[in-house]
């Protein structure tokens, strides 16, 4: 739930008498909150078309209703209904139900992620784009934002950043949001990132593997270096991830982090390479790959 200033929480009916009303005075004779509140019980009860949320709300009673803040005796006819949907300020309406989500919270891990909404596709239109922030600590949606067909995920990304609470987040995300604005917008907010790197950046991606060696998780391959003679230096990529001199750079490690002797507990293809590698008869490119 959301909280006040002074740290009380408020339902949800309190949060949603904050969204704008854009009705006129004389279309005003059901609150906003309660028709948007009725909507959203009958959606969790599994409506998913504005015809089934309009019958849902018909069946309920009189006292149901009174506790919605309705006085009248039935919900409005369908056409208020559409209306209300047609002109209804979606970008309002998600930053009040994000922000009741968090509930003051810190929301801890962020993930952010496009998809189009089912059942949103016409014949005449491809469908609406949404992206959201969902933060798993908190199991909600904690921002979402209507992607313009003529934009893509990194401008709504840029725009939905600025609507979230990112000091002490992680945000995660496909490879699409691994881009400098994004990064630097998390980082001026406070927060850390942790996003994909693929292929298509070979740069970024290289820059990555070069800072992580030898134990770098975007090597597919590790590359040997031969003993060369003059300035000529072959270099060739082994066939697996474990090149012969794995175990003692795991080693090596272990030792300086104050955990020597723990080679022993390597899973038993390590410890096969530790063995072929006591093996090697004139440097590393003198080792045969089993087949």
């Amino acid at each position: 739930m959301e909280t006040t200033e002074t740290g009380d929480t408020i339902s949800l009916w309190e949060a949603l008498t904050t969204v704008p009303d854009h009705r006129r005075a004389e279309g005003k004779r059901y609150p906003l909150a309660s028709l948007l509140l009725i909507a959203i019980a009958a959606m969790l009860a599994g409506r998913r078309d504005q015809l089934s949320i309009v019958r849902w709300g018909q069946r309920l009673s009189a006292a149901a209703l009174a506790a919605l803040g309705i006085t009248r005796p039935r919900v409005p006819a369908p056409s208020v209904w559409c209306e209300l949907f047609r002109d209804l300020n979606v970008a309002a309406l998600e930053r009040v139900l994000g922000a009741w989500v968090q509930g003051g919270a810190p929301a801890g891990h962020v993930a952010i992620d496009g998809k189009r909404l089912r059942g949103s596709a016409t014949a005449t239109a491809p469908g609406i784009h949404l992206l959201a922030a969902f933060s798993t600590g908190l199991e909600g949606v904690i921002g979402q934002l209507r992607v313009d067909p003529a934009a893509n995920e990194i401008t709504a990304a840029l725009e939905m950043l600025k609507t979230l609470p990112l000091k002490g987040t992680i945000v995660t995300g496909d490879a699409i949001f691994t881009q400098k604005a994004i990064c630097r917008a998390i980082i001026d907010g406070g927060g850390d990132y942790f996003f994909t790197v693929k292929g298509n950046q070979p740069a970024l991606k290289a820059d990555i593997e070069q800072a992580f060696r030898p134990f770098s998780p975007l090597s597919a391959m590790d590359v040997a270096v031969c003993p060369g003679t003059g300035g000529n230096h072959r270099e060739r990529s082994w066939p697996d991830r474990n090149p012969p001199d794995r175990d003692n750079r795991l080693a090596a490690g272990f030792a300086g982090a104050g955990m020597a002797g723990c080679s022993a507990g390597l899973p038993h293809h390590a410890r096969t390479h530790h063995t072929r590698q006591d093996n090697r008869r004139n440097g590393v490119c003198d080792y045969q790959p089993e087949v």
